[in-house]
Order: C-alpha cells, then structure tokens, then sequence
C-alpha cells in the first residue's frame, strides 16, 4: 500500500507490496522458463550423433564444432539449473511469506475483534456517527465471537452453545472456516429475505431507452464519474441505468453505469430497491445481467465491442458482477470496472479486465463485504481521507450512509487525483499507482471526443423461481451463477408462498 496526499492506495504495478497470487506466478513463469531451457538442452545433445558422422569424414570441421554444442549444452543445463533453484527458493519464500502473513493477520485481527478495541478504534477511525470502513469489517468478521459474548448476558443458559460461536469465523480471524462470514452469510440471507418476502427479487426487464444525446467527452475519469453522475435517480429517474456509446478509432466503447440504491415506490418493483440490494449481494446480480444485455441491445450494441462498467453504492456491486459474468464475456469485451463506495472485495474479476475502486476511509459501505479489495497489478483502489469543501465529516444531516458516502464527495475528490505530468493532492508528489490507474482508463477511450448517451428503464417482474446463487461480492465465489438454470428455492429445502 503506498501513500499521497489525502489518499492511499492498494494495488497496481508501482508499489513495493505483492500479493501471493503475484508470486505464485512468478514461480509459475520462472518454471516455464527452466523447462525452455532444458528442452533447448535436450535439443543440443540431439544433434550429436549427426555429428559423429561429420567427425569420421571431416574431423577438422567437426571438433570444434563439437565442443561448442557440449560447451552450449552444458552452459544450458546449468543455467536451466539455477533457474529451477531459484524457482523453489522463490516457492518456498512464498510459503514462508504467507504462513507468516496469515499468523500476524489472525493475531491482529483477533485484536481488533475485541471490544475495547472496537470501541477504541471506532472513536479514533470514525469522525462522526457513521464507523469507518476498518471498523465495519471488524464486526462483520468477529459477529460470531461478539455473539457468543452477547448471549449469556440475555440467555444465560445458552452459555455452552455461545461459547463455540467464535469459531464461525474464518481462518484469518480465529476461527475454522476458509471463507469468510459475508461469504456464507449473505446467500443465505438473500434466500431467507426472498422466502420471508422481505424483499422482491425477480427477472429485470427492460422498459424502453431514450433517444441519444450526444455531449463532449474527455475520456478520463472525471467524464466516467459525470457518466455516473448522469444515470442517478435525480437524472436517470427511477429504476433506469445510463448506457453511453463513445467513439473511438479502435471501434466503439460502450460504459454502463449503473446507480446506488433507491426508495421503494409502493406498486412498483424497482430493480434498485432494496431488492437490488439482495441480488447483487448475495445472487450474483444474475437477473441485471440477463437485462443489461438486452439493454446494449436496444442501444446498438454489437458483439465483440468494449464495455466498460461504472456503479455507485449498490451499483458498484453490479458492475462488477458484471464484468464477471460469462454471459456478458462471452459476447463483449470487458475492459474496465469503475466502483465508487461499493463493498466489492469479494469479487473476482476475470483476467484482462481492469478495474478503479474509489473508496473513503469513514464510509461503512465499501466494508459491508468484511473483506479489503484484493491487491493486484490490474485493480488499483484508492482509500480517500478528505473531503469536498465545505462538508462537515461529523454531520447526521447527510442521511443514508453519512457524508463520506455522498457520490458528490466522491466526484470532488476523484476529480482532485493526480494525472500524468500533474501535481499530486496538496502538491504532494504524485502516487505513480494512481497516475497509471488513470491512465489505463483513458487509454480505452483513446481519440474520443464525443459520447452519446441514452437512458434505459428497467423494472422487476414478479419473481417465481432464482437462479442458483453466483459470485457476488457477498456471495460464494466458487460458481459462476450465470447459466441459465433454473432452481426453485423449494429445492433448498424452502417453499415460496
């Protein structure tokens, strides 16, 4: 993690950090290239016996061209030696790495998960009401064990079952499981609520799309965060998602931005209520992806054309559920994912497709996940610590999630990140990871000038039947969650209404 002024930032390819996948990969590589190595080798002592026969009829030529090819070969194998060595050496600091990593983790985390601690870091991380990013991350993963403290005190006889709640907790917390608690809680949560008829979750259809407008635009993030800003229920209406088509001279980019949560309208199932909530958390966000197809439909979209995803909040969450699906990889070609203070650390991306996290210290929503976003060279996040002029941190009058989680606030920072040849925040030096981050983003809308953009209504039908969960950035990661099957949750033991 490196740091500039008013930010930090996690990921990329200027750090000093590297995630164990990272050196997993190394390995990977320097194997392959010890196996280059011996099969040229091999390919040198192939030749050998071609030249016995050159020897007995011209031993002047033949000789010195011998010890050459043993020279070379032995040269080889040696060097295809050091290279397997050094392979195991990196292997084996990689193991080394993360059983040490995992131990200091557990001990810390354990730390944290204590109340006091909790409670301490709430009052320093956490300017206002509203806990910090950290702090939700903590009670998330220590639930279990703060639980089973609780019990006694209200059911004093459920002592000896509340004792061993603490070990529902994940490995990197202290407790027996390899995924994490929003990992196994959240699907579960998503089917109960679906059961219970909390929430409403059903296909998505498409309404209708507007006609296009065409508006400058400058093909960096400060145009993406306004494309954002335009599909927002205050622009967008209820219910509806912004799809702007930009012209480039290597073809045509398509950005789908997709808002944050929005009100419940009593007779209207809005795809972004609370129920939007639920899909993306804990389903994969199965059913907005079967509809954002249909909408690059009706907006011209053809097969084999760039996408890129931007969301908010909530659509943060989609985004990049989208950028993951199969359905949606398996006709376009997914660039880029832009979030800005969504809860996406559960999601794994395919590889090739970038991705931006915008994030802010004292906002509890991107921690609702329980999990930081994976550090890797192509998803870069950035963690903001300031905020727009004028913005109280401490204030109770923002609403929703408090002040930090404003998309305003949002767009005023991310618009103040360093650039390519540019100063950094308060003229600190600029983090190089944010700089290339950006410049990533621009490079996909390289020559562009122009974007139109329409708007497409959307609206959820009544749900019947669920798709099986996918691999949102709440829900289980192990299946896609975007065939086309179809299970009653009946099948799981629950019956529908």
């Amino acid at each position: 993690m490196s740091t500039a002024g008013g930010y930090l930032t996690r990921g990329g390819i200027g750090g000093a950090d590297f995630s164990l996948a990272e050196l997993e990969r190394a390995v990977g590589t320097l194997a392959a290239a010890a196996l280059r190595l011996q099969a040229a080798s091999d390919e040198l002592d192939g030749s050998w016996p071609a030249l016995g026969r050159i020897l007995a009829s011209d031993p002047l030529f033949a000789y010195p061209v011998d010890a050459r090819l043993r020279r070379a070969s032995l040269a080889t194998r040696v060097e295809q030696a050091e290279l397997t060595a050094f392979a195991l050496a990196v292997r084996s600091s990689r193991e080394v790495y993360e059983r040490v990593e995992a131990e200091v983790e557990r001990r810390v985390n354990e730390l944290r998960g204590h109340v006091p601690v909790l409670l301490l870091n709430y009052a320093a991380e956490s300017p206002g009401p509203y806990p910090s990013t950290r702090v939700t991350e903590d009670v998330i993963n220590q639930s279990p064990a703060l639980l089973g403290m609780a019990l006694p005190l209200l059911f004093p006889s459920a002592f000896p079952v509340a004792a061993g709640l603490g070990r529902l907790r994940d490995r990197r917390h202290g407790g027996d499981f390899d995924t994490t608690v929003a990992e196994r809680l959240y699907p579960q949560l998503a089917g109960a609520a679906q059961v219970m008829g909390w929430v409403r979750i059903g296909p998505v259809q498409v309404r209708g799309a507007t006609p296009g407008r065409t508006v400058q635009f400058g093909g960096d993030l400060e145009a993406v965060m306004e494309l954002q800003r335009l599909a927002e229920m205050d622009r967008a209406g209820h219910g509806a998602l912004g799809v702007a088509t930009v012209p480039t001279p290597r073809g045509r980019v398509h950005v789908v931005s997709l808002p944050g949560t929005q009100p419940q309208v009593p007779g209207q199932l809005n795809p972004w209520d609370t129920g939007g909530v639920v899909e993306a958390a804990g389903l994969g966000s199965q059913h907005t992806a079967a509809a954002v197809l249909e909408a690059l439909e009706r907006v011209g979209a053809e097969p084999g054309e760039a996408l890129v995803f931007t969301g908010y909040s909530q659509g943060g969450i989609h985004a990049a559920n989208l950028a993951a699906d199969r359905r949606i990889n398996g006709i376009y070609d997914v660039e880029h994912v832009v979030t800005v203070g969504s809860p996406v650390g559960n999601i794994e991306l395919p590889d090739g497709v970038r991705a931006l996290h915008l994030e802010h210290q004292h906002d509890l929503v991107p921690g609702l996940d329980g999990a930081p976003n994976p550090d890797l060279a192509g998803r870069v996040t950035v963690y903001f610590a300031d905020y727009a002029p004028g913005v109280d941190p401490a204030s109770t009058d923002a609403g929703g999630f408090g002040p930090a989680h404003k998309l305003e606030n949002y767009r005023h920072l991310a618009a103040a990140l360093p650039t390519a040849g540019a100063a950094g925040i308060d003229d600190a030096a600029p983090d190089p990871v944010v700089v290339e981050a950006q410049a990533a983003l621009g490079a996909v809308f390289a020559g562009a000038g122009t974007a139109t953009v329409r708007t497409v209504q959307l609206v959820r039908s009544t749900p019947h039947a669920l798709d099986r969960p996918g691999p949102g950035p709440l829900g289980s990661p192990t299946r896609p969650g975007n065939e086309r099957e179809r299970r009653t949750w009946g099948a799981k033991g629950y019956r529908l209404p």
